[in-house]
């Protein structure tokens, strides 16, 4: 590790008192020490997911490929080679998948690897580790020998249905809280009244000439009043099942005309062919929808989810110049990670094991491990006993930057600073 100091000159202003309470100003400068650390902490792996959604939502990349995310940007000609990947079997590491191909994008800190889905031992849902070598950062420094990290697969959970009931304000002409409910209708503790609102099942529709199936062949609901300029209001609940934290991903499918604001436990969640800002009762949407289509792998992470029961509303809005007509019809996925336990290594910590070979200049250490014993990173110090006048104080630890397993190194035939080494591992689980 290098620690670089650099003498840095600030410049401060004092202030002054003068005879008669008059105030003036000095510049003043002080020396100020910047201590740059260079980078020697490897890449770690963050998450390997297969059939993951793109982020922003999409189609997922596909049944037969894994989505591996690292904690800092790859060295890509490292990243890129396929040799530097295993994927086995959780029950039987001796059992490898084949790997196709490797891709990497640095804006998104990881691979898309793909395997052989056709092989008989592949199964989306199953239970599988990544094991990664010699991948590096931008650095050089290279990934702890054997990291291994056990996949993830998606867990869809329904939430709401297309066909599913909701609460509709039908008579806001008539309603004395009007237009203050369009404040209130997506709050937690907001309550129907039923002289103003109807229970009616989507997907819902109001015009001359609605279409006769949405998204996929879905049938549309009774047909419900046009309001004209007003948006369109809707609440629904729906029951989280056990087990659920407060932060999830949910998978939106829905069909708008024209524009839809999303609210969740009284939080705006998404918004659809909206302006940004306040939404009030005579916001627009930005354009008109000639045509309704279905949307579909739209992805949102929220954070305000409620054990047990959850509200979530929903402002249908026209564009300016639009026809008299409405389409709204939403179903909701939570999308949830379900992780194979990774193999753990028990105590005690692996034998390090050394040889020599070659003569002379040609002399090599060469450092090894057992290859189950996952995740190790090599280090090395010059000095570890200290010094006849500081015995307390000795150099830092410093990783290997061209982490492998097994290590060689080069041994100098010329007297230098001895080497110690060790392996380190942060937790053994």
């Amino acid at each position: 590790m290098r620690n670089v100091c650099l003498k840095v000159a600030v410049l401060a202003l004092a202030l002054v008192g003068l005879a008669g309470g008059a105030l003036r100003t000095e510049a003043q400068q002080t020396l100020a020490t910047l201590t740059v650390i260079a980078d020697t902490e490897a890449p770690r792996l963050v998450q390997a997911v297969i059939n993951n959604i793109p982020p922003g939502g999409g189609t997922p990349y596909g049944t037969n490929t894994i989505n591996v995310h690292f904690d800092e940007l790859l060295n890509g000609t490292s990243a890129r080679n396929i040799n530097n990947y295993r994927v086995v079997l959780a029950s039987n590491p001796s059992i490898e998948i084949p790997i196709r191909t490797v891709l990497y994008t640095s804006h998104q800190l990881g691979v898309l690897i793909q395997v052989d889905g056709t092989n008989t031992n592949w199964n989306p849902a199953g239970c599988y580790y990544l094991i990664v070598n010699n991948v590096a950062d931008t650095r050089g420094n290279n990934i702890a020998p054997n990291s291994v990290i056990g996949m993830s697969v998606l867990l869809t959970t329904h939430l709401t249905q297309m066909g599913d009931l909701w609460d509709f304000y039908a008579n806001p002409f008539f309603d004395p809280t009007w237009p203050a409910v369009y404040s209130q209708f997506y709050r937690t503790n907001f309550v129907i009244d039923p002289n103003y609102w109807d229970t009616i099942q989507g997907v819902f529709c109001c015009g001359n000439f609605p279409m006769q199936t949405v998204c996929g062949g879905l049938l549309l609901g009774p047909s419900i009043p046009c309001q004209d300029t007003l948006p369109g209001l809707f609440r629904q609940t729906f029951r989280l099942p056990a087990g659920f934290g407060r932060t999830v991903t949910f998978r939106l499918r829905y069909v708008v005309d024209d524009g839809m604001v999303l609210y969740l436990n009284g939080v705006e969640i998404h918004r659809f062919n909206m302006p940004p800002g306040p939404v009030t009762e005579f916001i627009r949407a930005d354009w008109p929808v000639e045509s309704p289509a279905c949307r579909t792998n739209v992805t949102v992470t929220v954070t305000n989810l409620f054990p047990g029961t959850n509200w979530l509303a929903a402002a249908v809005h026209q564009a300016p110049d639009s026809e008299n007509d409405m389409y709204f019809g939403l179903e909701m996925d939570a999308v949830t990670l379900q992780t194979c336990p990774a193999p753990t290594n028990q105590p005690p910590g692996p034998a390090l094991v050394h040889n020599i070979m070659g003569s002379g200049s040609n002399r090599k250490l060469i450092l090894s491990w057992p290859a189950t014993d996952y995740g190790y990173t090599l280090q090395y110090n010059t000095n570890i006993v200290g010094t006849w006048s500081n015995w307390w104080f000795h150099t830092p630890w410093t990783q290997i930057s061209n982490q492998a397993n097994p290590y060689t190194n080069m041994i100098s035939p010329t007297t230098g600073s001895r080497r110690y080494y060790r392996l380190s591992r942060e937790t053994l689980n």
